[in-house]
């Protein structure tokens, strides 16, 4: 996926470029993204994604490392949530929740339920400082 360039490519001088993320066969996380040089972002669903919204799990360090991923939840104890679900080949605004997040993974699913997505999904995301 290319994504295009904005007048003389100034706009574009702290983007992260196009990168992407798997959620598995069977699965409901994407891989691990590291939000800590920026703030904000936009990712794309893929034109064969299984019903479903995105919410979002943070941790302070990647796995590897000891983290563990946590549901993210508003200052209203609401989930932090894009509604995705029949919208495919589609952008969507990262929430603005995830500008203090150090790592974050995509989480497939509905009111906080599981929703397996059936094959695998690769997901093309952009971050910008």
């Amino acid at each position: 996926m290319s994504i295009p360039e904005v007048g003389n490519g100034a706009l574009r001088a702290n983007v992260s470029g196009a990168s992407s993320t798997e959620i598995g066969a069977g699965g409901v996380y994407s891989g691990e993204i590291d939000m800590r040089p920026f703030a904000r972002g936009v990712i794309f669903t893929p034109d064969d994604w299984t019903n479903a919204d995105v919410a979002f799990t943070v941790a302070n360090e990647l796995v590897a490392d000891g983290g563990v991923y946590y549901p993210l939840y508003d200052e209203a104890g609401a989930l932090v949530e894009t509604t995705v679900g029949t919208k495919v080949d589609s952008a969507f605004v990262l929430p603005v929740e995830l500008a203090g997040c150090r790592f974050f993974r995509l989480w497939s699913q509905s009111a906080g339920v599981d929703v397996l997505q059936v094959a695998a999904r690769t997901i093309y995301y952009s971050l910008k400082t």
